[in-house]
């Protein structure tokens, strides 16, 4: 088990450079500039770029895995899983923030934050580590 999550940590650490400071500014700017005038319309507008974003994942994940051994295989698993209740506990604060727009906060938030994961994901795949 120390293992597994020291390959865990390493995988973290190997994949963890600066996610590309532009692509995560146009991701905010994309949100930002949501049409719409109502809370309705912009948190379906946010939604959408974190549907997108989530696909992006879902595919640079399974590239991920792909290139990887087995042993890193299993690290990565353990890794994404608890990246997903990081994810999910550092956003919650933007949904708990209260106020008519948290919901759209939280949903931009998990947008971002799934947007940086899946740019160290693609690196992984790019790589093989």
């Amino acid at each position: 088990m120390i293992r597994t999550l020291l390959v865990a940590a390493a995988l973290v650490l190997v994949a963890a450079p600066a996610a590309d400071a532009q692509a995560r500014r146009s991701i905010l700017d994309e949100v930002d500039h949501c049409p719409g005038e109502s809370n309705m319309e912009l948190l379906q507008c946010a939604a959408g770029i974190g549907a997108r974003e989530d696909a992006r994942l879902n595919r640079a994940y399974k590239a991920a895995l792909a290139r990887l051994t087995p042993p890193r295989q299993q690290a990565l698993r353990v890794t994404q899983r608890r990246w997903i209740k990081d994810r999910d506990a550092q956003c919650q604060a933007e949904f708990d923030g209260g106020g008519a727009q948290a919901g759209i906060y939280g949903t931009a938030c998990v947008a971002r934050v799934t947007h940086d994961r899946a740019l160290e994901l693609e690196q992984i795949a790019r790589n093989g580590r």
